[in-house]
């Protein structure tokens, strides 16, 4: 059976900037000002991704024209570490409950 992956390593962020230049140039990569860019606690282990603060779709304005309206974000719009882990968890499951319900997909594409 293939296992659905939502993740691939080449996504793996860098190490955590130890001088001020890669702070510099970590900042710039993500488009953020050297002063507003600061890294997750290391016990997170997210390297150099940027401790954004969490925002909620129901915190956002409603009426807005977004590009997932569900999730009320647009494209490339940085989220929160953890928003991305909840997010992974809820794929997961939900393929795990399709399998039970209609079998592995493998059977499930298969026109034979």
């Amino acid at each position: 059976m293939t296992f659905f992956s939502a993740w691939h390593p080449d996504w793996r962020a860098d190490k955590a900037p130890a001088t001020k230049e890669e702070h510099d140039q970590s900042a710039e990569k993500f488009n953020l000002t050297p002063e507003d860019y600061r890294t997750m606690p290391p016990h997170m282990n997210a390297g150099e991704y940027p401790d954004f603060p969490i925002v909620g779709e129901e915190q956002k304005d409603l009426y807005q024209s977004w590009d997932d309206p569900r999730m009320r974000r647009n494209f490339g719009e940085p989220v929160c570490n953890l928003f991305i882990y909840a997010h992974l968890a809820t794929i997961i499951d939900t393929y795990v409950s399709a399998s039970e319900i209609f079998g592995p997909i493998d059977e499930m594409t298969s026109l034979g």
